[in-house]
């Protein structure tokens, strides 16, 4: 693999643009609150799944890397996490972790599988989950934890198959755990069971409850018996809805229940709150929130408006949060977060957020429009469509009601293709125009989604997967004169995904098989009068289209073009196809050209043979690296010594990105306002899985001491590969793992301050 060594920077676009994330945990820890989830910000502030609140402002709490926080509880003044991570602050963590104060750290050696839900009680931490052991004794999902060793609880809860614990609740003297078990330690128990302390007892039955999300019940204890809600409709024979209350003899209806699942319940200002998916409480339409005062249930405002769901509630400095996935509360934005002060609702600063996808850029002079689907910047609510001039982020009216693909400038005026209907609150149809700072229909619009909109013979032309636009019959392809639309009048059969205009001629690119009746396999070119194959055309669809002294490049997710092997991308000068290299093993969304350089972005996690994960660089006979992306990329626009990329990622080579980043190229001069990315990167190893050698690859910018060390999936370090100091560079490392069993491990790279994990698999 070759890696660029010229300097770049990132810019990160001020916190980016962000999408709705889950909340799913909250807990009160040294006077905060600790929210936890499935998440990557926490207002403006980077937070990767976990977050606190001191009540005016956001602060990260390490990084739980991967996987989902499920769980929160405070045992012994400590702070625990829990749900379906196995890394925590770059560390290898077995679905439960502590906060040492700096850091996460393990609990012994964890669980082997996914936890939902911690509970104190009478000293001791309860743990309850899909896993069935705790640091190898046998617990059958729920273990329980007295700060130094683990154990269970005879035999656990079982059933047939997977069986999972998901919610944990105690009053003064037992515990009581629902989720999806048929026995208890032996004991016929079907969903719900009560533990003594030193036995397991049947509190009758729940039936029904698949389950619709990975929490699917929930519990309370009250003063006059234990409350349940999920996603089941009887218990012990009788009709509940979503909801009882089990009071030691007997199960209680409370009120005709819900229409659909509770998911969350609490007692705040002693009062009952339940909250999940319904939409209406007893006949009180509540949306997914209500209180019960003993008789009925009433609502809370207007509780959480759309799709959205409550996930998790908790009391702090006397009001009560509630956390889940919407963007509502009480008629109120607030995003996935919210507190109630028994008045009004309220937002929690900018709410938590996970990063949108970016699916378009376009530069201009005063700076860049980005269409994608997201729904807000740091800079506000920005729906799907916004406008950066280089300092913040402003708004295009109320944007539109779902995912911009496409933006283009025709006589500089703004247009905008995807797959919405409405812009601001016009009806436009997957087509809209920006100008005099509000949005416009073009007639009808189309009557399906627009994938691609360019300029060509000065006319605005679109492409898709529709068979009109306006009235006209135009299937997948379309132009607009600035009054009317009209067709070519010889169509294509399929879908179109780029356009190209070039020297009179617009090549197309998409997924057909036809155009102007001519047999043509995924790219043409149209001169103004008729259709035109490229040779045989590419196996597959063609995403992206780019020029270059007179070649043309395509890129899509495609095995060959012509009768060449050309995996991703491929070039066409105009009698033949021809390979760049060996390709790449995926899709590529976009080409863009700088110089003499080609710079490919899409879903591909290598290129040739070598690991070059979502953006590569092609520079006329190598592929070559351009620093670690975390996801994949929609877009690449170079506009002067800028290469701007976009889609679905959260950082680059460490630096937090946002689904949006910007790079110097070389002829730059440094801005200083943009954050440097850090020369140092840990590539996946080579290869995964492997047995019983792998190579390790690392860079390093600056000369550090320098640590690559392998851990078992407990966490034990069971090997050193590099331990000394060395200069700036590209490395390459080979473990051998003779002597090592089949099974997950993980390998550390550490220079100074800097640190990397990533996992490898032996497979003997």
């Amino acid at each position: 693999m070759l890696q660029t060594s010229h300097s770049q920077q990132v810019q990160n676009f001020n916190g980016g643009l962000k999408i709705n994330g889950t909340v799913y945990a909250m807990t009160v820890y040294d006077d905060k609150l600790i929210v936890g989830g499935d998440f990557t910000t926490a207002g403006n502030t980077f937070a990767k799944n976990i977050a606190s609140w001191d009540g005016t402002r956001w602060s990260t709490l390490g990084s739980i890397n991967n996987g989902v926080v499920y769980a929160l509880r405070v045992y012994n003044n400590k702070l625990y996490a829990a749900g379906s991570f196995t890394v925590a602050d770059e560390r290898p963590m077995n679905f439960i972790a502590r906060w040492s104060g700096r850091s996460w750290i393990n609990v012994e050696e964890g669980v082997n599988e996914t936890v939902f839900s911690l509970l104190v009680h009478k000293n001791s931490l309860y743990v309850g989950g899909s896993f069935d052991s705790a640091s190898g004794i046998l617990t059958n999902s729920i273990a329980r934890w007295n700060d130094t060793t683990w154990s269970a609880l005879q035999n656990g809860l079982t059933g047939a198959g997977n069986s999972s614990v998901y919610a944990l609740t105690s009053d003064s003297k037992d515990i009581y755990a629902t989720g999806y078990f048929t026995n208890a330690s032996g004991t016929d128990a079907e969903k719900i069971a009560r533990w003594d302390g030193v036995n397991w007892h049947s509190i009758g039955s729940i039936i029904g409850g698949a389950m619709v999300y990975p929490k699917g019940f929930s519990l309370c204890n009250t003063k006059d018996g234990i409350i349940v809600g999920g996603n089941f409709k009887f218990a012990w024979g009788v009709f509940y809805n979503y909801i009882g209350k089990f009071d030691g003899q007997r199960w209680i209806s409370l009120w005709d229940g819900m229409n659909n699942p509770v998911h969350s319940l609490v007692t705040y200002k002693d009062t009952v709150y339940a909250a999940g998916d319904f939409t209406f409480a007893g006949n009180i339409f509540t949306n997914k929130i209500a209180k019960w005062d003993g008789r009925r249930w009433n609502r809370l405002g207007n509780g959480i408006r759309g799709n959205g769901y409550i996930r998790t509630m908790e009391e702090y400095n006397g009001k009560l949060y509630v956390g889940g996935n919407f963007d509502s509360a009480g008629g109120v934005d607030a995003f996935s977060i919210a507190e109630w002060n028994g008045i009004t609702w309220s937002p929690v600063g900018a709410g938590v957020g996970k990063y949108g996808q970016v699916f378009s850029l376009l530069h201009t002079q005063d700076g860049m429009y980005v269409g994608g689907s997201f729904k807000f910047s740091n800079d506000g609510p920005m729906y799907n469509v916004a406008f950066w001039n280089g300092t913040r982020w402003f708004p295009l009216g109320k944007g539109t009601n779902n995912t911009v693909r496409t933006l283009c400038l025709w006589s500089n005026t703004l247009y905008a293709g995807g797959d919405f209907t409405y812009a601001d609150d016009i009806k436009t149809n997957y087509v809209a125009k920006w100008e005099n700072q509000s949005w416009t229909s073009l007639d009808t619009g189309t009557n399906g989604g627009v994938n691609t909109l360019k300029i060509f013979e000065d006319k605005l032309f679109a492409g898709g997967v529709f068979s009109k636009a306006g009235n006209i019959n135009a299937r997948a392809l379309a132009k607009w004169n600035g009054m009317e639309w009209s067709s070519l009048f010889s169509e294509t059969n399929g879908v179109i995904y780029s356009l190209l205009p070039f020297n009179n001629e617009l090549y197309v690119g998409g997924l057909f098989s036809s155009a102007g009746g001519i047999s043509i396999r995924n790219i043409a070119k149209w001169d103004g009068v008729e259709w035109s194959p490229l040779g045989t055309g590419t196996s597959g669809a063609v995403y992206s289209l780019c020029m270059k002294n007179g070649i043309l490049f395509a890129g899509g997710f495609f095995s060959s073009a012509g009768d060449v092997h050309s995996s991703g991308v491929a070039r066409w000068d105009g009698n033949s196809w021809d390979s760049l290299g060996g390709g790449v093993n995926g899709k590529v969304n976009t080409l863009q050209f700088k110089d003499n350089e080609l710079y490919a972005g899409g879903t591909f996690l290598t290129a040739t043979s070598d690991s070059i994960k979502y953006l590569a660089k092609w520079n006329s006979s190598n592929w070559s690296s351009l620093y670690d992306v975390d996801g994949y990329i929609r877009d690449a626009v170079v506009f002067e010594n800028t290469l701007t990329i976009a889609g679905q990622f959260n950082n680059v080579n460490g630096n937090s990105a946002n689904s949006i980043a910007q790079f110097s190229l070389p002829l730059a001069e440094p801005d200083v306002n943009i954050t440097s990315v850090k020369q140092f990167s840990l590539s996946q190893n080579y290869p995964n899985p492997f047995n019983p050698a792998t190579k390790l690859s690392f860079v390093l910018g600056h000369s550090s001491f320098v640590t690559l060390k392998i851990y078992n999936i407990h966490g034990k370090e069971v090997a050193t590969v590099v331990n000394e100091n060395l200069p700036s560079g590209t490395y390459e490392r080979e473990w051998i793992a003779t002597n090592f069993p089949s099974g997950m491990y993980f390998y550390r790279l550490s220079a100074g301050k800097l640190s990397e994990t990533k996992k490898l698999l032996l497979i003997k």
